[in-house]
C-alpha cells in the first residue's frame, strides 16, 4: 500500500517506498504508515540490520522457499567447524540495482575482456562508494602468504605493528585488488574493537591494534579476522558505468559470506553467492561449471574436509614442502583464467591437491600420491601457455626438487621451488607470463627450471 504519511516515532531505520521504488532512511526506530490519517499495520521494528530487514521482504516475494533451498551445503558444513557463530546467522544474497557500500560485485562473464583477466570470477565487496570514486575488496582471492616473518611470510613491514604479526603469524593474506598493494586492510565482524570502522551493520574494518591484543590475549582467534593486500579502485562514476555496461552484478549479502575465510571451499563464493541470488544469476553460475568442466557438481563434493599439517620433523623436509604444497594449491580454483598463478597451480591441483593421502617417502626424498580425483577437470585454464601439456593420468609422484615423473606427465612446467613462485608479487605474475611464454618455448627442462631461478632472484 502506498505510503502517504510516515510518524516519525524514535531512533533510527529503514522503509521501502513502493511510489518510488526505493529505500528511505529514517531517523526512526518505529514508523506507522498513515493513509488518509488512518494508521494501518503495527509499525514494524527497523532498529539493527536493515539489510537483513530488506533480505527478508526479497525471501517473502520470492515464493521459492527462501535461502536454504539454495544455500551450499558443504560450505556451511565447513563454516560450521571453522566459525559456528557465523554458521548459526542465515546466509543470504540477492540482487540490488546498483553499487552499495557493504555490497558484492559479482564478475560477469564478460569482465574478463572488459576490465582484465584479474577479475575472472571475482566477488569483490565495496567499501566505499561515492562522488569521490570506489573502493573495493576481492574476497576470493587467498594468496600463500601469511602475516608472519621469515619465509612464507609478508615480505613488508604492516605500519610497524610488529604486534601484528606476532599475534596473526599464520593469517593468510589474501590480494584484496590491483591497486595499492602496499596497503594491507583488516576485515572483522567485532563490533567492540577500538578503531574499527562500520561499513554496515556487523562488517568491520580497521581497529588493527586492538585486534593483535585480544587475539594475543586469547579474547578472540586468528580465523575471526581476515588480512588483504591492495584494494580496486575506480573513479568518479566508473563503477557505475561497469556495473551498466555490463561487467559486474551487484549484490547484497549476509555478513557470513563476507567474514568467512575463502580457503578450500567446497563450493567457489562467486558460484555460491551467484546461486543464493537464484534465477538467472543461479543458472549463468551453472552454465559456467558446466563450461568449466562438464558438469553441475561441485569440484570437491565428497573430498575430506581440510586438516591441520602434521608437526614439523615427522617427514622429510621435501615432503613436508610438497604436502604444503597440496593445501595451498586448493586456492586454484579460485583463480582467473590466463594468471600465470592458475597456469601453473591448477595443474599442480589436479596432482596434490583433493587427496584422501600423501604417503611421504622420506628415504628417497620424493612423495607418492594417491587416489588421484576422479575428473581432471579445466584443463583449458592452461591454454595459451605456450609450454607442452599432456593431461595427467593415473598415479604420478613429486620428486625432489618440484619435478612431475610418472604417465604422460607435462615436462618442464613446475619451478624448483614452490614458496618462492607464491611469493611473487602480481607485477611479478605477469611478467613471468610472459616470460614463459616468450624464452621457454624449445627448452630443455633444466633450462627452465634455470631460467625461472634466474627470474625469481631477479
Amino acid at each position: 500500500m502506498p505510503i502517504a504519511e510516515i510518524q516519525v516515532l524514535e531512533g533510527r531505520g529503514y522503509v521501502w517506498d513502493a511510489d518510488v521504488a526505493h529505500w528511505l532512511r529514517l531517523e526512526c526506530g518505529l514508523v506507522g504508515a498513515m493513509v488518509g490519517g488512518v494508521a494501518e499495520l503495527p509499525a514494524p521494528q527497523l532498529m539493527g540490520d536493515w539489510r537483513s530487514f530488506r533480505a527478508n521482504l526479497v525471501a517473502q516475494s520470492s515464493g521459492d522457499g527462501g535461502w536454504a533451498v539454495r544455500q551450499a551445503e558443504q560450505n556451511l558444513v565447513l563454516l560450521e567447524i571453522q566459525n559456528p557463530t557465523l554458521a548459526r546467522e542465515e546466509t543470504w544474497a540477492h540482487a540490488t540495482g546498483a553499487p552499495e557500500i557493504g555490497g558484492l560485485l559479482l564478475a560477469t562473464s564478460r569482465a574478463p575482456e572488459m576490465v582484465g583477466a584479474e577479475y575472472w570470477q571475482a566477488v569483490v565487496l565495496i567499501v566505499n562508494h561515492g562522488p569521490q570514486g570506489s573502493i573495493g575488496l576481492v574476497l576470493n582471492r587467498p594468496t600463500a602468504l601469511k602475516m608472519k616473518r621469515g619465509r612464507g611470510g609478508l615480505p613488508l613491514a604492516v605500519d610497524g605493528m610488529e604486534s601484528l604479526r606476532e599475534a596473526f603469524a599464520e593469517s593468510r593474506i589474501y590480494c584484496g585488488g590491483f591497486n595499492a598493494q602496499q596497503i594491507v586492510t583488516l576485515l572483522h565482524g567485532q563490533r567492540k574493537l577500538e578503531g574499527a570502522l562500520e561499513i554496515v551493520p556487523g562488517i568491520f574494518i580497521g581497529g588493527q591494534e586492538a585486534a593483535s591484543a585480544e587475539v594475543l590475549t586469547g579474547g578472540l582467534k586468528q580465523t575471526d579476522f581476515r588480512f588483504f593486500m591492495g584494494v580496486c579502485a575506480w573513479q568518479p562514476g566508473e563503477l557505475n558505468r561497469l556495473v551498466a555496461e555490463g561487467a559486474f552484478h551487484t549484490a547484497a549479502c549476509s555478513r557470513s559470506l563476507v567474514l568467512k575465510q575463502c580457503l578450500q571451499l567446497p563450493t567457489p563464493l562467486w558460484r555460491e553467492v551467484m546461486c543464493l541470488m537464484g534465477g538467472q544469476f543461479a543458472e549463468e553460475a551453472r552454465a559456467a561449471q558446466r563450461a568449466d568442466d562438464g558438469s553441475d557438481d561441485d569440484d570437491m563434493r565428497g573430498a575430506p574436509l581440510p586438516v591441520e599439517m602434521p608437526p614439523a620433523g615427522q617427514a622429510d623436509a621435501r615432503a613436508m614442502q610438497a604436502a604444503e604444497a597440496a593445501r595451498l594449491l586448493e586456492v586454484a580454483s579460485q583463480t582467473q583464467p590466463g594468471s600465470v598463478t592458475q597456469q601453473i597451480l591448477q595443474l599442480l591441483q589436479r596432482v596434490l591437491g583433493r587427496l584422501d593421502s600423501i604417503e611421504a617417502r622420506v628415504e628417497s626424498t620424493e612423495v607418492r600420491l594417491t587416489n588421484v580425483p576422479r575428473r581432471a577437470s579445466n584443463n583449458r585454464a592452461l591454454a595459451g601457455f605456450g609450454l607442452p601439456f599432456t593431461p595427467l593420468v593415473k598415479e604420478h609422484r613429486v620428486a625432489a626438487g618440484g619435478a612431475v615423473v610418472g604417465s604422460e606427465p607435462p615436462a618442464g612446467l613446475f619451478p624448483t621451488d614452490f614458496s618462492a613462485m607464491m611469493q611473487l608479487t602480481g607485477a611479478q605474475l605477469n611478467r613471468l607470463a610472459a616470460f614463459y611464454e616468450e624464452e621457454f618455448s624449445g627448452r630443455t627442462v633444466a633450462e627452465r627450471r634455470r631460467a625461472f631461478e634466474l627470474f625469481v632472484c631477479h
